[in-house]
């Protein structure tokens, strides 16, 4: 089960939890030049999807199909073309809308296409396709970018339970109603989280993701790469912790900014995630102090331990 099934079937129990302990992460995703794309308000969590490769020797049967044109051609999803889907989640009332879709094609005229997408076409939409039921379905989104709006980005749906896959593309329709992929051939995989553009420390199925938060007078941002969402919680890995403390209980030379990565990160950070993530913890020890945050959902517990100074504790609720 992925993210926004979870969202589906468990409305606001678990998920509005989940939302409220991410609230603070900022919403952006990779586009193709490897810099950020701001995608989702600031009260909202940003969950990308994209397409991934059949398993190897599956081939695409055109006739499960029969809307597109004869003699058309169809290639694997991979990190030369794909399509990425842009999914928001409110923070607050766990509510989610496809917002964004890029389709990319390495080399391709145009390389890139972002889709602005309005707010009649829900996530609901794709359910079906999320929980494996492709057979039948279809997606149809009028592009501005190409042809003055006579071009339109489809996803269409083929084949039963673990055969399922989808397929995809710009296309141009013909007053039969037969569709043609305006590129060298339909793109086809599953749809699963991730972002296929990432540039950076994240693997191909895994989503960057950079969290801000205060403990004491020290702000830290940690950069996590996020795998699959699924009932039980998130599962991530930190890459990157950068701490910003300026207090008059450290030398002046631990003061300001340190940023800590790869080897010298693992030396310093001790952390975990939980069930639900509601057990979550992240221990940062340096020289001169350590920082700890803890959850215990609905609370979170900050602390910070200057030298041999007794350790200072903060409390609040989760999203506050």
């Amino acid at each position: 089960m992925n993210k926004l099934q979870m969202v589906s079937a468990l409305g606001l129990s678990v998920v509005s939890i989940a939302c409220k302990v991410l609230n603070k992460t900022q919403a952006t995703v990779q586009n193709t030049a490897g810099t950020s794309e701001n995608v989702c308000a600031a009260d909202e969590t940003l969950y990308p999807m994209m397409l991934q490769a059949l398993p190897g020797g599956v081939k695409v049967n055109p006739s499960l199909f029969p809307r597109i044109a004869e003699n058309e051609k169809f290639a694997m999803a991979n990190a030369d073309q794909n399509v990425r889907l842009d999914f928001c989640m409110s923070n607050i009332t766990g509510a989610t809308s496809l917002k964004n879709i890029v389709v990319f094609r390495k080399g391709g005229f145009p390389e890139k296409d972002i889709l602005q997408i309005g707010p009649e076409a829900k996530s609901g939409d794709f359910l079906e396709l999320m929980s494996g039921n492709y057979s039948g379905f279809e997606f149809n989104q009028n592009s501005s970018a190409l042809s003055k709006g006579l071009a339109s980005f489809v996803v269409l749906g083929g084949g039963e339970g673990e055969n399922g896959f989808a397929v995809a593309a710009l296309v141009a329709q013909d007053n039969t109603g037969r569709l043609t992929a305006l590129g060298e051939s339909w793109i086809a995989g599953k749809l699963v989280d991730g972002d296929p553009f990432t540039k950076g420390p994240c693997q191909f199925d895994e989503v960057l993701k950079t969290e801000s938060f205060e403990i004491g007078s020290a702000q830290l941002d940690v950069d996590r790469c996020s795998k699959t969402r699924n009932i039980s919680g998130e599962v991530y890995t930190i890459v990157r912790v950068a701490v910003s403390d300026n207090s008059v209980k450290l030398p002046v030379s631990a003061r300001g900014l340190r940023e800590f990565r790869g080897d010298a990160l693992n030396k310093v950070l001790k952390y975990s995630f939980s069930h639900h993530n509601s057990k979550d913890f992240l221990t940062l020890t340096l020289p001169e102090v350590v920082y700890e945050r803890k959850y215990n959902l609905p609370k979170v517990t900050t602390s910070v331990k200057y030298g041999n100074e007794r350790w200072i504790h903060a409390e609040k609720i989760a999203g506050q």
